[in-house]
């Protein structure tokens, strides 16, 4: 049995941008569509769903700001770079003068990624994971990021809020490049 929808006389404006359709609902979406608006609710849907998973921003939301790649942009990194498995780095030695009073340290000129409530740096000295603060404050973890050249310019510093670490400590982070 073929689907037989409605067809429009004219281009008609959504009336809602709903893109919250369950992977259930999707499934079903030829049984469940009865206009073509309905069919692209759920086209929608499984757009988001492939760009952000099930749970995340909607479709008709600024990629851009949020770090999401287009697949043109994808396609031009990976021409360039090759592919992203070597934009993770593990166990990196970080940067800086480590004297008992020095705090701050970074990843000798690399961008990492910083999503304020998501993925960040992680910080190890001599091997114990250190807490990443929330509001830059030491009564809420052991160090906060920072951009060396001023906002909006990428992030590269760790200042590490509770110790100063002494020559022979070991301080080393594992991150994921900011492309």
């Amino acid at each position: 049995m073929s689907m037989i929808l409605k067809r429009y006389n004219s281009v008609r404006r959504a009336d809602a941008l709903d893109d919250q359709k369950t992977p259930h609902q999707i499934v079903n979406a030829h049984t469940n569509s009865v206009t073509q608006e309905d069919l692209q609710e759920y086209l929608l849907s499984q757009v988001r769903q492939i760009i952000h998973g099930t749970t995340g921003p909607h479709w008709f939301e600024d990629f851009g700001s949020q770090g999401i790649l287009s697949l043109k942009e994808v396609t031009q990194y990976l021409a360039t770079y090759g592919n992203l498995a070597g934009h993770f780095r593990e166990g990196v030695s970080l940067g800086g003068v480590k004297n008992g009073v020095n705090r701050v340290f970074d990843t000798g000129g690399e961008l990492f990624i910083h999503e304020p409530n998501g993925r960040s740096i992680e910080v190890f000295h001599n091997g114990r994971k250190l807490v990443r603060s929330v509001s830059g404050l030491p009564d809420t973890g052991d160090y906060m990021v920072a951009e060396a050249s001023g906002p909006g310019t990428g992030y590269n510093l760790i200042k590490l809020l509770t110790f100063a670490p002494i020559e022979r400590s070991s301080l080393t982070a594992s991150y994921q490049l900011s492309i």
